[in-house]
């Protein structure tokens, strides 16, 4: 809008002229303006004086922080009344920042580049934040334990905030106004329950001051308490920390197997043994889809598995059986002549326990003490298989497994006793119940040099049968050993078994006492 440098002047002038007296007999003339007339023309008049000399200017509305981008023109330059209320900032392009800095009203006048000239009223307002419901809601998604509701007009958040959650809490409720908060502050001793809630065995109660978490917890959950507690030191430990569950007894089946090496590599087992510092340990697991058994890292599809058209075996569906791939597998390549089972005992220990097993027999070896006094002393060898194993609440096994293959070694005696040749490793593993753990590795080319040194080793137990093995002799067969654990209690499957048959046993026996069967 441009305004003129001069203002206009607008006359209306009025012309009257002398009215002459007339006779009486004379009819008198109405004047030729009338007071009636007169009226509408002077507020014409300043109506149109108003309008050319005070041009109405456009107001610009902000909020104290908003920013407007002008578009009008090239501005060259700006004035504003009070800076204070407004700031401006001219960009290369030409446009005009306009800047809201404190409450107030001013003006603001713009010269462009090609001499126009334009005024504005520049209003600014406190920003009036208005509680949108929506908005409110989603944010309060981030803040667990609280919520927004509508009751009418008001806008309404309660529930309990944990102190962590204050601070955030706080940050969304002062972006919007009119909201009525009535959340609480949540006691510790309710932030504690929470975190420490999955825990089994667990009892949790505040006394005075303190909360106090008491009751009997496996290991597993040592940490998880530890981190609560330097969180909130008002937290008194009273736990105890258990190393077995009471009640719970642990069966193994053992197999101690000569598998032809080819076998076990269409199996999926290479042992690779020219690399081998030692014996191997490595798991087979249930996979339900082909029913397959992967026994180490290699996902290489057996042949034998191949034939029959399984195309994967990399997705474990969580089922562990009692009769799983592996011994499937292993009943096959019994069949076949691929695998001799050379024994199959079965160790039973509670969790805590250990369970023993030896197949061999026992060396005299004379001992002379510093004295001088002779003592006899024996000495185990064989096959030896000891297993400390533990269970925990959630049916996962930890075990301590020491096995140890020895025997006689006749390049070494001592007053005529042989010395004892061993391979034994320590270790300790974690797995499932009905998970398969295999061992081998045990015995080396050395042990053939012993079997023709020492024909008698022949007759020993599990050891002999492998040693006369004409394919072990020719290194063809290897000793695998296979422990499959299995978890049970007084209502599991297998003692309920257990108790059926035993039933059944002293019902036939009454029936034959009671009805004369054993004289007839």
């Amino acid at each position: 809008m441009t305004n003129s440098s001069a203002p206009a002047a607008w006359y209306i002038s009025l012309r009257c002229r002398k009215i002459q007296p007339k006779p009486m007999n004379m009819p008198s003339r109405t004047p030729r303006f009338s007071a009636r007339k007169i009226l509408p023309l002077l507020a014409l008049a300043l109506l149109l004086f108003s309008a050319v000399n005070g041009f109405a200017r456009e107001t610009i509305e902000l909020y104290v922080g908003e920013i407007k981008v002008m578009k009008i023109g090239r501005v060259e330059r700006v004035a504003i009344g009070n800076p204070k209320v407004a700031s401006n900032s001219i960009l290369p392009n030409g446009q005009l920042i306009l800047m809201g800095d404190a409450a107030g009203a001013t003006t603001m006048h713009i010269w462009l580049d090609e001499g126009k000239e334009m005024e504005f009223d520049v209003l600014i307002r406190e920003h009036e934040q208005q509680a949108s419901f929506q908005e409110l809601h989603t944010l309060l998604k981030e803040v667990p334990g609280v919520k927004a509701i509508r009751i009418g007009e008001l806008t309404v958040i309660k529930g309990q905030v944990a102190s962590a959650d204050a601070d955030q809490l706080n940050r969304i409720v002062g972006q919007f106004k009119g909201v009525l908060d009535l959340v609480t502050p949540k006691s510790h001793d309710e932030e504690i329950t929470t975190l420490l809630a999955s825990i089994p065995g667990t009892k949790i109660q505040v006394v005075g001051n303190h909360t106090v978490i008491s009751g009997e917890v496996s290991k597993e959950y040592e940490n998880l308490i530890k981190i609560v507690q330097d969180k909130y030191p008002d937290l008194m430990n009273l736990t105890r920390t258990q190393d077995a569950v009471a009640g719970k007894m642990i069966y193994m089946q053992v197999r101690i197997l000569e598998m032809n090496k080819r076998a076990t590599e269409n199996l999926g087992i290479n042992w690779n043994l020219d690399n081998l510092a030692g014996p191997s340990f490595e798991f087979g697991v249930e996979h339900s889809r082909n029913g397959a058994t992967i026994l180490n890292s290699d996902k290489t599809i057996p042949n034998s598995l191949k034939k029959a058209g399984v195309k994967d075996l990399t997705t474990s569906a969580g089922y562990f059986g009692i009769a799983t791939g592996v011994t499937s597998a292993i009943s096959l390549l019994e069949a076949s002549g691929d695998t001799v089972v050379l024994a199959e005992p079965r160790l039973s220990t509670r969790s805590g326990g250990k369970a023993s097993f030896l197949a061999g027999g026992e060396i005299p070896m004379t001992i002379i003490s510093s004295l001088g006094q002779t003592t006899v002393e024996f000495k185990k060898y064989g096959i030896s298989l000891d297993i400390e194993p533990v269970v925990d609440d959630r049916g996962n096994i930890l075990a301590h497994i020491d096995t140890e293959v020895s025997m006689p070694d006749l390049t070494i005696h001592a007053q005529g006793i042989p010395g004892l040749l061993s391979r034994r490793t320590s270790t300790d593993i974690s797995m499932k119940a009905r998970e398969t753990l295999v061992i081998a590795g045990l015995l080396n080319e050395s042990a053939h040099k012993n079997y023709d040194n020492v024909k008698w080793l022949g007759k020993l137990p599990i050891l002999g049968p492998l040693f006369r093995s004409k394919d072990f002799s020719n290194e063809q067969s290897e000793l695998v050993i296979l422990v499959t654990p299995q978890v049970y209690d007084a209502s599991s499957v297998p003692n309920q078994e257990g108790l059926e048959k035993a039933d059944e046993m002293q019902r036939r026996y009454h029936e034959i006492i009671g009805g004369g069967g054993l004289l007839e």
